[in-house]
């Protein structure tokens, strides 16, 4: 559990470099956990929720996640690779870690009810927490556009977000990435616009990693040589201590000058490795040609699960504007196809279902579910909010 205070300066702490990617390049839901789950098991349960509500393979995504105090949900976020430069890309390598710029919000204590306003350098977030988790329950986010002043790019922010919200009990807080060892963990701080005053969260380690953006197996390598570098400096310190009543002087200057060396001698032996696999993450990223998207096939897609009969599995999924969503899917016969059709035209942010191409097949059938939503359906908190009252039932 993250521990909130105010920030005492203390020179001795380690800074540690933190690259920050924008928020408003991000795609961010709460999910609920299947129950009794172990330890072990709850990585792989969040993956698989990420993926249900994802139109793309993960492997074309930078993402993370945090569990809640209850192991009950999880709140994934997940950004296009293709949305990141190269340039930005290549300077994660010399970070501790890479956090989306509103990851403060996850990490620091929230009160139910609380809304909270994370300010970057490139983005602007919201975030509404419920009594149902000390996770967010709602997100928002837009880029800023003054560099110098963001109060205009607050207001924008309140006019995406809509009602709903007390905006004069809302919380302001400056983040700029700033963090630092705290007695093996991570100290993250921010500044509380409203006071002037620095406010921080203490974090397990392994908490950060989960938010890490990095692909999998470039966290591992920086895992790997975090766990050298404590039984190496661990080690450094016993010599130091057997001889410290001799050579106390030469013996800590020579061990950490060795250190030092060993310690860049490392990065320079990962270095191409890590650039190896950048590259082919970045080609292959290159040759995909996605159609442009600003996430709301997510949305859609996840408002629409309810709907969906256990028996129709998508199989294609091609976003045509803001409002329109064209599904191919297979069905176990051609009613269980046109009750989907039933379904969703239930579903009060949907204007027009329409059902194209159905071909019986032998064991099943193929159809085409074109959608259109009505305009402006997901650009309020109320939207997001509510739980439709019209769910389709299994009957």
């Amino acid at each position: 559990m993250a521990e909130n205070s105010t920030v005492q300066t203390e020179s001795a702490r380690l800074e540690l470099k933190t690259s920050l990617a924008p928020g408003h390049y991000f795609f961010c839901r709460r999910i609920v956990l299947p129950d009794d789950l172990e330890e072990s098991e709850i990585e792989g349960a969040v993956l698989l929720g990420l993926e249900s509500i994802s139109p793309f393979p993960l492997e074309h995504l930078n993402f993370g996640y945090v569990i809640d105090s209850e192991a009950k949900n999880a709140f994934v976020f997940a950004a296009y690779k293709r949305r990141f430069e190269s340039a930005e890309i290549s300077t994660w390598t010399e970070s501790e870690f890479v956090l989306p710029d509103f990851a403060y919000a996850l990490v620091g204590e929230s009160k139910a009810g609380e809304s909270l306003i994370i300010v970057s350098k490139h983005s602007v977030s919201f975030f509404r927490f419920d009594k149902a988790s000390n996770l967010p329950a709602y997100f928002q986010a837009i880029a800023r556009e003054n560099d110098e002043n963001y109060s205009d790019d607050i207001e924008r922010l309140k006019q995406q977000v809509g009602k709903g919200v007390n905006w004069e009990a809302c919380r302001v807080l400056e983040c700029d990435g700033s963090a630092s060892e705290d007695g093996g963990k991570i100290r993250m701080t921010a500044m509380d616009v409203a006071t002037q005053s620095s406010v921080s969260s203490i974090v397990d380690r392994s908490r950060i990693w989960q938010l890490d953006l990095r692909d999998p197996e470039i966290i591992e390598n920086a895992k790997s040589e975090e766990r050298r570098n404590y039984i190496l400096w661990n080690t450094v310190l016993g010599v130091a201590a057997v001889f410290a009543l001799l050579l106390l002087g030469e013996i800590l200057f020579g061990v950490t000058y060795g250190y030092l060396s060993l310690r860049k001698y490392w990065n320079d032996e990962q270095a191409p490795i890590v650039a190896h696999v950048e590259s082919q993450h970045s080609t292959v990223n290159q040759l995909l040609e996605f159609e442009e998207s600003d996430l709301a096939p997510y949305e859609m897609l996840a408002a629409i699960n309810p709907y969906k009969p256990a028996s129709v599995q998508y199989s294609k999924i091609v976003t045509n504007g803001p409002t329109r969503l064209e599904i191919t899917a297979n069905a176990s016969s051609v009613s269980d196809a046109n009750q989907f059709k039933t379904r969703l035209e239930r579903f009060s942010k949907i204007d027009t279902v329409l059902l194209e191409n159905m071909r019986p097949l032998p064991g099943g059938a193929t159809f085409t579910a074109i959608l259109t939503f009505h305009r402006g359906a997901f650009e309020t908190i109320e939207d997001e909010l509510k739980v439709d009252a019209e769910v389709a039932s299994n009957d």
